[in-house]
């Protein structure tokens, strides 16, 4: 009698723990899904979330404002040397891409100090916008991990590439000319 107590009680344990480890799978799915479904980047998604950063200038700047034209928004940071390597090749894509807007955001919550961004600018002869992501809300809205990283924006304003990592002007120019394709389509 003991013997079938104990087996019974052995088996409801079993169940139990593998009801558990069901249920944590399906949590876990569900989670995946989740983040999955909210950074699928697809043309019927509606414009990617505007965001509202001063520049380096003290003017402030939302994405929406460049609706209508196609955006590249590069984040950097001072002490990045990927970021300084990759910064000519922004540079030069700009100005032969009138056209295209170029926005570089820098990561500032990472930087010691605003005077080594206003270095950096100054040693890259950077003339382009320069937005001042101090909180770090923007780089964590669209899910900035690494650096440098570069995020391209179609004319209604949905975001249709991410580049993790530096770049070079042959990938931009492709990654551009995609984009040119893909809404001749339309």
């Amino acid at each position: 009698m003991r013997d079938k107590h104990y087996e019974a009680e052995r088996g409801d344990r079993t169940r139990n723990r593998f009801a558990l480890l069901v249920i944590i799978i399906l949590v876990i799915v569900a989670i995946v899904n989740h983040v999955r479904a909210d950074t699928k980047e697809t043309p019927d998604r509606p414009a990617s979330e505007d965001f509202f950063l001063e520049s380096l200038e003290g003017e402030w700047v939302r994405l929406s404002d460049y609706r209508g034209k196609p955006v590249l928004l590069n984040f950097w940071a001072s002490w990045c040397p990927p970021c300084k390597e990759e910064m000519p090749a922004i540079i030069e894509f700009a100005s032969s891409h009138p056209d295209i807007e170029v926005l570089t955001a820098n990561l500032t919550f990472t930087e010691l100090s605003l005077d080594r961004v206003a270095e950096f600018v100054k040693e890259q002869q950077l003339l382009l916008p320069v937005l001042l992501d101090d909180s770090g809300t923007v780089a964590r809205k669209y899910g900035i991990t690494a650096y440098p990283s570069s995020l391209i924006f179609n004319q209604e304003g949905r975001r249709v590439e991410t580049i993790v990592g530096q770049t070079d002007l042959a990938r931009l120019e492709n990654a551009f000319k995609a984009l040119t394709k893909t809404d001749e389509k339309r």
